[in-house]
């Protein structure tokens, strides 16, 4: 069939992962099914596991048994173990679907494992999880981030990087020529050995050679045989033709000898035991001396690795600790990346093990089933045996200390405890051999001797996988680069050894550790495609002459809408460019004709127009917690218009990925805070989101310099403008105030005129008589106003308590500011601001923390968590680690807050008129009155002056001294 178009790999972005939903929902959907599958697989057992050869399911006689490491009188499933008769039948009919496979388009080839990606991401995830929960002792979390996020991760990667690759191609052609790379697979077949430890390694060595054209014999690892063959059936369901990966469980050394000897052999793809692999290494080396082979070979190997943390006296301590239990113990430590050996100093030492073996003894050790283990098993009985070994010597060596650890238990499972040794000599057998397992050995080192520590650690040990440095010293991190330059293949700085993600850390080591071909980026696929290059020479023109514009598909745009000037011709002006755009309208309190906007916006050329109503969540996430903190930027402003900016980023960004926009767009211009609080949270919640701010492209903002330009591009893309006059200032409204700046306000000497106030009444036509309401409080939170005669009316619903907050203060004038501010960008502006009900809210909750708030909790919430607060959400990083400390800590302080307070409003005033509490007993009258001694006895008072006294009496003395009078 003639190609008239051609196909773009879709945006590919990392799988999410459900940390929460297994190890602290214990209700969730996810949880609950992932349990099912469990329990299925412990009754039930997979049936019996074939070969798949020669595009047939064949059960040998040969039956051996995967055991669950955990329970291993229990067995997972058995299998069928091929013969040397069975793999030269599976490189045969691999070969003939060769020619065929390869000359599928590739995205032909794509569609499948994109197909597999979402078999697995969707139907299959907790099917596969469950098998490698049970058959390779892996908890939830790490089944989670193993079977799913990383194996998906894979498999869509992959495409996106041979599309990349494909797309590499001459950037010069002599005249009369026109010159093409072809990225052709291997000529002969890929031979794939998984390991037991990573089903998502165990996914890729076979699939990213197949994805590039290739045809591969896999010989999955005997440990892992159960969640191997889920997911081979996966890639069959999903579309792989049956001969292209040929599953072939049996004996390492038949199959291996079979796979060696054949002429065709083109390429090893290896994970596992540098021992194997120089075994392997040396066999082909000997095919090639003997030329065995059609083409020399391709080895691409990753294998063990002795991973080091080092610790330097300047380093976060704490960070360093849970970094290395979590590198050293996940995954009971048989990671290639895990940390098996650490190196402090000895200023931090006592610190560091004090904190690293208590978080150690917290971990529990137990089945993976069980979601609150931690620890689960060894993946067998050698590998228990091999570390029982290593603990059973280290009991008699006088270079070792047991810090935590040292137990075993195989009556029912393999289980290793995790264990601690320091290690008095730097350069003993633990501090230098893979053990892979739960032991971590540890070298105490002079803080002066970082430079030679440095040294030790790249010489100590022949691999070179993974290693941290942990430090806040700039020095000190940048001298580690340089002097573990090659003791690494991946290296971090200020976490642990382990979780390379797909994409944004490529993976692999060199040395010992392997060939760092990098799974996870493009290098890799290149190792299974050599190049050729193809010129032609043109005789005709070779494009034919324009006729007209085909777009097979428009990339979307989700502009964030508001229906006037403005966004209007911005959405007109992302249309003519071509796009297809989405417009976004967020509710959260304006008082707008939202239903003319969707008209106006549709009229224009919208293709949709989403308006979400998000009054509840800016209230509750966002401007409850500001009133817990008390937060006020620069000691007068009360946050209104950041306070909106993160619900109506979240909220954009979640109609963008359900209509699977490429990019979001905005109104904001180039000056104001609100072009940073819109982008830094749109990247934060898309890391990959492509953002268009035509306020800040010169095509854009030298096309429209004025109000006038924006009214004559109206006039001719038929725009419906409003024939109102302009306002000589701008406007943004939301439930929680209204704010005004630019045109005459710019000047910061001009008083505003009294009709740009829109939401209260000038405090002098105010009501002259005064106004009262109740506000009641539950750990810092209003819960319920009441007000009205006798305060009979009642109001428990956020919003509607909000709105009748406003509702009161609106009419008498309160909440009105008039300031100069600091913006985030290094400029001062003018703002006007009303903000009537978040004022007596937050007012009201001040008060009452004076009557139920310990004093130094206050204090420090009031120097740390408040300004800091509203600094994060002023500069617009309200989706960021920091914020989340600050709103723990909000939680934390506030569990007292519990009481109710009396208020008034008089002509744009509020005051209190009383406050209360039924349930917090802080304030005692007895203590504070002055009518009665109470339990406070005035003697006491003597002692605290006296203390307090005796640095003021040497200060007062030395001026006297001195000649000073204070």
């Amino acid at each position: 069939m003639t190609t008239i178009g051609s196909f773009k790999v879709p945006k590919i972005e990392n799988e999410p992962n459900a940390r929460n939903t297994y190890e602290l929902r214990s209700r969730s959907l996810d949880r609950a099914k992932l349990e099912a599958a469990v329990g299925a697989l412990k009754r039930e057992s997979l049936p019996d596991v074939p070969l798949f050869v020669a595009g047939e399911a064949i059960r040998t006689k040969s039956i051996l048994s995967q055991r669950n490491p955990s329970s291993h009188a229990s067995p997972i499933t058995k299998y069928s173990s091929a013969t040397a008769e069975h793999v030269s039948k599976a490189i045969d009919h691999a070969l003939k679907a060769k020619s065929p496979w390869e000359r599928l388009p590739f995205s032909d080839r794509a569609a499948v494992f994109l197909r597999a990606a979402d078999l697995i991401s969707g139907k299959y995830r907790y099917e596969l999880m469950a098998a490698t929960m049970l058959g390779q002792g892996k908890n939830a979390w790490q089944a989670e981030i193993d079977a799913a996020a990383e194996l998906v991760d894979f498999l869509r990667f992959n495409v996106q990087y041979a599309e990349e690759l494909y797309a590499q191609q001459p950037t010069k052609n002599s005249p009369g020529i026109w010159n093409r790379v072809e990225y052709r697979p291997l000529e002969g077949f890929v031979y794939a050995v998984t390991p037991f430890n990573f089903t998502a390694i165990a996914g890729n060595l076979p699939c990213a050679p197949a994805l590039m054209g290739n045809v591969v014999v896999w010989k999955p690892s005997p440990a892992a045989i159960a969640s191997n063959w889920v997911l081979y059936s996966i890639l069959l369901e999903a579309g792989l033709p049956p001969n292209v990966i040929q599953f072939v469980p049996g004996d390492a050394e038949e199959v291996t000898r079979v796979v060696l000897d054949h002429p065709e052999f083109a390429c090893l793809h290896y994970t596992g035991s540098t021992a194997v692999f120089r075994t392997l290494y040396g066999k082909i080396a000997e095919g090639v001396a003997k030329a065995k082979y059609k083409n020399y070979p391709r080895i691409v190997g990753e294998t063990g690795g002795k991973n080091f943390h080092l610790i330097h006296n300047s380093a976060d301590v704490e960070n360093a600790v849970i970094n290395t239990v979590r590198g050293a113990f996940e995954y009971q430590g048989q990671k290639c990346s895990a940390t098996s050996r650490t190196y402090v100093p000895k200023s931090v030492w006592e610190t560091f093990k004090k904190q690293l073996i208590g978080e150690t003894e917290k971990l529990k050790v137990g089945p993976p089933e069980c979601f609150e283990n931690f620890i689960g098993p060894v993946i067998h009985e050698a590998s228990f045996d091999r570390l029982a070994s290593v603990i059973d010597e280290a009991k008699g060596d006088d270079n070792v200390e047991l810090l935590t650890g040292g137990k075993y238990d195989k009556s029912v499972g393999y289980f290793i405890y995790p264990t601690i040794y320091k290690i008095r000599d730097p350069k003993h057998p633990l501090l230098s051999r893979e053990l892979f397992g739960p032991i971590l050995a540890i070298h105490v080192y002079e803080d002066e001797s970082f430079e030679s520590i440095c040294r030790i650690i790249d010489e100590t040990s022949e691999y070179s996988l993974t290693g941290s440095i942990f430090a806040k010293s700039r020095e000190a991190i940048r001298y580690a680069e340089e002097a573990l330059r090659n003791s690494a293949g991946n290296f971090y700085v200020n976490c642990k050894s382990t979780g390379a993600v797909v994409a944004q850390q490529p993976f692999g080591g060199a040395r010992a550790s392997g060939t760092n071909d990098k799974a996870g980026s493009i290098t890799l696929l290149s190792r299974f495609t050599p190049a050729s290059l193809w010129p032609k020479r043109r005789q005709a023109p070779f494009c034919p002459p324009p006729i007209g514009l085909y777009l097979l598909t428009q990339d979307q745009v989700c502009l964030a809408y508001s229906g006037g000037l403005d966004t209007s011709c911005i959405l007109a002006w992302l249309i003519e460019k071509g796009y297809s755009v989405i417009c976004f309208m967020a509710d959260v309190g304006q008082e707008e004709d939202f239903e003319a906007a969707e008209k106006k916006a549709l009229k224009v050329g919208a293709e949709k127009v989403y308006i979400e109503d998000l009054r509840r969540e800016f209230i509750e996430e966002l401007c409850f917690p500001a009133i817990q903190c008390n937060a006020v930027y620069e000691d007068i402003y009360l946050l209104g218009t950041s306070l909106a900016r993160p619900v109506i980023a979240r909220s954009q960004m979640k109609v963008a990925e359900k209509e699977g926009c490429v990019a979001v767009s905005h109104g904001a211009t180039g000056k104001g805070n609100d072009a940073v609080r819109l982008e830094l949270a749109y990247y934060a919640l898309s890391p990959q989101i492509q953002v268009i701010a035509p306020w800040r492209i010169p095509e854009f903002y030298d096309r429209f310099a004025g109000r006038s330009d924006l009214l004559e591009y109206a006039s001719v893309k038929n725009i419906p403008v409003s024939q109102t006059k302009a306002k000589p200032w701008s406007m943004d409204e939301n439930l929680a105030h209204c704010s005004y700046e630019a045109g005459i306000l710019e000047d910061p000497d001009t008083t505003p005129p009294d009709d740009m106030w829109k939401l209260t009444v000038d405090p002098m036509k105010a009501p002259d008589t005064p106004e009262d309401f109740t506000i009641f409080f539950e750990k810092g939170l209003p819960v319920k106003l009441t007000h009205g005669k006798d305060g009979k009316e009642v109001v428990t619903d956020s919003v509607d308590l909000f709105l009748t907050a406003n509702t009161i203060a609106r009419r008498h004038g309160v909440g009105r500011v008039d300031i100069v501010e600091n913006r985030f960008i290094g400029i001062k502006s003018r703002g006007c601001y009303e903000t009537p009900g978040l004022t007596c809210l937050r007012s009201a909750h001040i008060d009452l923390e004076g009557l139920v708030m310990d004093k130094e909790v206050r204090a420090l919430r009031d120097q740390f968590v408040t300004f800091n607060f509203a600094k994060i959400l002023y500069n617009g990083l309200w989706f960021s680690p920091e914020r989340e400390f600050l709103e723990s800590s909000i939680v934390a302080s506030q569990k007292t807050v519990n009481g109710q307070v009396r208020c008034r409003v008089y002509k744009g005033h509020f005051s209190i008129l009383g406050r209360s509490s039924q349930t917090e007993k802080l304030y005692d009258m007895s203590e504070s009155s002055m009518d009665e001694i109470g339990s406070f006895a005035p003697t006491d008072t003597t002692g605290f002056i006296s203390v307090q006294a005796i640095r003021l009496k040497k200060y007062g003395q030395k001026a006297l001294d001195e000649g000073r009078k204070l």
